[in-house]
């Protein structure tokens, strides 16, 4: 029996089995880090999801640079993942470099970080990479 090996330009290799185990991680990591109150890294580690969860965010990802104020104001803006991500984050990011300081209400910054933790989830579930375990125990983190 002769074997006959083809070889081509595109790479056959799925990537979502890494990216699944990276999401996995950094959901854990943001477990761990909401349990000890560690808000920065809570928070850089949520920026990792947003970047890993992109992929399933609804929008265009140009307008995650543009002005809050512009978003705000536009309704279909409103909609857009990426408009939205760009709110949270610069609503947070105030709070945490004031962090360590008499500056900052912890309550309502955990609860804002709660939120985005919250975002995150429901943009993974929506692209159907976080699913509940009785779905399909093959697709569940």
């Amino acid at each position: 029996m002769v074997y006959i090996m083809e070889f081509s330009n595109v790479s056959d290799m799925n990537m979502a089995v890494l990216t699944l185990g990276r999401i996995h991680e950094s959901l854990y990591n943001c477990n761990q880090h909401q349990r000890e109150r560690n808000y920065k890294e809570w928070f850089y580690e949520m920026m990792v999801l947003i970047g890993e969860a992109s992929a399933s965010m609804k929008g265009t990802p140009d307008n995650i640079l543009k002005p809050v104020d512009e978003i705000k104001q536009d309704e279909k803006l409103k909609k857009d993942n990426f408009a939205q991500a760009k709110i949270l984050i610069t609503e947070l990011e105030p709070l945490i470099n004031k962090t360590g300081t008499s500056q900052v209400t912890y309550q309502e910054l955990y609860m804002k970080l709660f939120y985005l933790g919250i975002f995150i989830k429901q943009i993974l579930k929506e692209g159907g990479v976080l699913m509940r375990l009785k779905e399909d125990a093959r697709y569940a983190i």
